[in-house]
């Protein structure tokens, strides 16, 4: 009974050390797999995003050549602001200048052309006042997108 009881222990102690020895070697080669993997995962996230903030980069080229380049003549010295379409050109610059109003209509402007323009008066300037026009012309259905912008000009 002894000498099985024996075995046994034995045995039990060899299984004891082996599985240590197992679990110690599959920890370090599991760490090892898992540096490569978040290594792979993290160039795979590279590639992935790179792409796009290259593209986000881009557009936002795009945009401010097509969108703000017309904008960069603006007087943000002034107070008042004339945010029109094309019959606020017919007003006379001069006379506005003198009461400190600036006019900064464009033919064509709808309200989105001209929610952009005050978007930028706000970030820059900081206008006290903002003289709008609201006429038929203005309101009417066609005047819903954008007028002053590339894709609408090249159609």
């Amino acid at each position: 009974m002894e000498f099985s009881n024996r075995r046994k222990m034995v045995f039990f102690l060899l299984y004891s050390c082996f599985n240590v020895y197992l679990w110690k070697s599959w920890r370090q080669h599991r760490v090892h797999i898992f540096s490569i993997l978040v290594k792979l995962f993290i160039t795979k996230i590279l590639f992935f995003s790179l792409p796009i903030i290259l593209l986000n980069f881009l557009f936002i080229q795009i945009t401010d050549h097509y969108y703000h380049d017309d904008y960069q003549v603006v007087d943000y010295n002034f107070e008042s602001y004339v945010l029109a379409d094309s019959r606020g050109l017919c007003l006379d610059d001069g006379i506005l200048n003198k009461q400190g109003i600036y006019n900064f209509s464009a033919g064509s402007d709808s309200y989105q052309d001209i929610y952009r323009k005050l978007m930028l008066l706000i970030r820059n300037a900081k206008p006290r006042k903002i003289f709008l026009t609201v006429d038929d012309h203005t309101l009417s259905p066609y005047r819903d997108r954008s007028n002053n912008s590339i894709g609408h000009r090249n159609s």
